[in-house]
């Protein structure tokens, strides 16, 4: 229960957090997780939302609808363009990191009907 890095140089855990932000900061069940190139792990837990961790400042930060982001993520994943991908079911959301833009793709766009049950996102 919680967040670990394994440094490879030391073989062994150097870094644990049982503790995120947000309403319900001491629940650590993490569901789905990315890193950007900046240097964030993009962690998503059920009851804090959607959380930045930012590595080098070792710090947290809270995105939710506020920002138009989805309240409910299934799968994480960012892309070599600086866009983080979310699936919630049957929305597909792209998150421009650089410019906050945020694009929905749904039935209306081509994606299924049906509610995905995929924890994954892959890019081709």
């Amino acid at each position: 229960h919680g967040l670990g890095r394994w440094n490879n140089t030391l073989h062994q855990f150097d870094t644990f957090n049982t503790v995120y932000a947000g309403t319900n900061k001491f629940n650590d069940n993490i569901l789905a997780m990315t890193a950007d190139k900046k240097g964030s792990l993009w962690v998503y837990n059920a009851e804090n939302v959607l959380l930045e961790y930012q590595i080098k400042g070792k710090r947290f930060y809270i995105h939710d609808s506020r920002e138009g982001l989805p309240e409910f993520v299934q799968a994480i994943a960012n892309d070599v363009k600086d866009k983080l991908w979310f699936t919630t079911g049957n929305r597909l959301i792209c998150y421009n990191l650089s410019s906050g833009k945020i694009d929905y793709f749904d039935q209306d766009d081509g994606l299924p009907a049906e509610r995905a049950s995929s924890r994954s996102i892959y890019f081709d």
